[in-house]
């Protein structure tokens, strides 16, 4: 009897070791997901901000070239300003498509003239930036409602 109440009270220990270091583990890795969501909540904010030269309304195209030039040039300000590490895989593909994109369509004539983008090539560029920034709101969960509202509602469908 006393042996068994002995290995009891040991494998009660074990577990309440083992349950301790997992809780560390899980703690740990929750702050890591807190602290890398608020790093890339404000990244993604200033992002925002410069695509603004490419909202869906109103619709404006008095963009030139150059003015393009200038996103790109603040784009890449952005990204080794320290907001390039925090930015997701499937992000950072989509945010060199779009500076590839660019950089192909720059002409030294386009940009040294202010040639205004055309409506397709506005349109075009304006859906890139849409694009990225819809990722961005995916990411940080900013258009979706609470989980436990998210719950509810399938419950009542």
């Amino acid at each position: 009897m006393y042996e068994e109440m002995q290995k009891a009270l040991i494998a009660l220990i074990i577990l309440g070791v083992v349950g301790g270091v997992v809780k560390l583990y899980m703690d740990y890795q929750a702050k890591l997901l807190e602290n890398l969501w608020q790093k890339r909540l404000e990244a993604y904010t200033k992002f925002v901000k410069l695509t603004s030269l490419f909202p869906q309304y109103p619709f404006h195209n008095q963009v030139n070239w150059q003015d393009v030039l200038q996103l790109s040039i603040g784009f890449r300000d952005w990204y080794f300003e320290g907001n390039g590490i925090v930015i997701s895989r499937y992000f950072r593909e989509m945010y060199f498509d779009l500076q590839k994109y660019i950089v192909a369509a720059l002409s030294a004539d386009r940009v040294n003239n202010k040639i205004r983008l055309n409506d397709l090539e506005y349109e075009d560029l304006r859906k890139r930036c849409s694009k990225l920034r819809t990722l961005m709101a995916k990411e940080l969960d900013s258009r979706e409602h609470p989980i436990w509202f998210r719950f509810r509602k399938q419950k009542e469908a």
